[in-house]
């Protein structure tokens, strides 16, 4: 009978990797069950820059993963991605992951999150000469952005690992250009290595995750819940507004266009005004800074304007 441990992944949308060593080696005698929640807490108070709120609104795909030994890798920081990973990431299709999948690696996954805030759940077995593990959700709607994590290990020495719980970040896949949730389809020539997506880079101002008062990207703290019993779904809802009190909000400031050209000057002739404007691109919310002026004036002056000449009437003797 398989030792009963537990596997649970929290995500709340400000994510992290955990990375194994170069050779594992687990001297586990049995392999071991474990349990795998996937916890996505992708909202407006922690993400409020360009969320998705329709076509399509904020989701998640299928959570994809693999039990695996060390001859075998997933995806990994700077590497290339392949072509299922590739697919995985821009459309959410598994078709070729299950293709590079070896015969010898045991494949699960996960339902899909339909909000971005839900749960879901799924088991996996590990071995000792299967001890590590991969997996990856893609981000929708996004370019090719997924979470993840890459050769997790379970196994320390001859025992297994009763829990794990990692944060996770997102991350590009390197095979298109868009720098918003709904970017259409830029694909990236020549192909770029997997990269960490974070509050300052990629350093456009448009990026979607692109914060530049903060740190790092923002975490969502849950207060502790009390242990239950994992069922294969949970149904994805989002938190009730009893668990939001504790949460932190990001910042996110107003954005504003470049100043326009100056208009003409309000007369032809003499003294007047002319104005330029500029637009709003972000509104502010969560406190963030709000917007400044959107029109401002000067005076100008095109030419001078003609002396008016003053005529008498001699017939009237004026």
């Amino acid at each position: 009978m398989y030792p009963s441990t537990s596997l649970l992944l929290l995500i709340a949308s400000s994510f992290s990797l955990v990375q194994a060593s170069n050779r594992t080696l687990c001297r586990a005698e049995e392999p071991a069950n474990y349990s795998v929640k996937f916890s996505a807490e992708w909202n407006t108070l922690s993400f409020p820059k360009q969320y998705p709120t329709h076509r399509p609104p904020a989701q998640w795909s299928l959570l994809f993963g693999c039990v695996h030994s060390d001859d075998f890798t997933l995806w990994a920081e700077g590497d290339m991605a392949s072509a299922g990973v590739k697919l995985f990431a821009e459309d959410g299709n598994p078709d070729l992951l299950l293709e590079e999948v070896n015969i010898t690696e045991v494949v699960f996954t996960a339902d899909p999150i339909t909000l971005g805030e839900g749960n879901t759940c799924t088991m996996l077995t590990a071995t000792p000469s299967h001890p590590l593990v991969s997996f990856l959700v893609r981000v929708i709607p996004s370019p090719d952005w997924f979470l993840g994590a890459s050769r997790v290990n379970l196994c320390e020495g001859d025992e297994w690992r009763e829990s794990i719980s990692l944060d996770l970040f997102p991350w590009d896949a390197g095979t298109d250009s868009g720098f918003t949730f709904s970017s259409p389809n830029f694909p990236t020539s020549p192909q770029e290595p997997v990269f960490k997506i974070t509050a300052k880079h990629p350093s456009h101002p448009v990026n979607s995750f692109f914060y530049p008062r903060l740190e790092s990207l923002p975490r969502m703290e849950l207060p502790n819940q009390p242990h239950s019993p994992l069922s294969p779904h949970t149904p994805d809802q989002p938190h009730s507004p009893t668990w939001r009190k504790g949460l932190n909000t990001t910042p996110l400031d107003c954005e504003v266009s470049n100043w326009s050209t100056w208009g003409l000057c309000s007369h032809r002739c003499g003294i007047s005004t002319r104005q330029r404007t500029r637009y709003i691109v972000q509104l502010p919310a969560n406190a963030g800074d709000p917007c400044p002026a959107l029109l401002i004036q000067e005076n100008c002056e095109e030419v001078k304007c003609p002396m008016q000449q003053q005529y008498k009437c001699v017939s009237c003797g004026i």
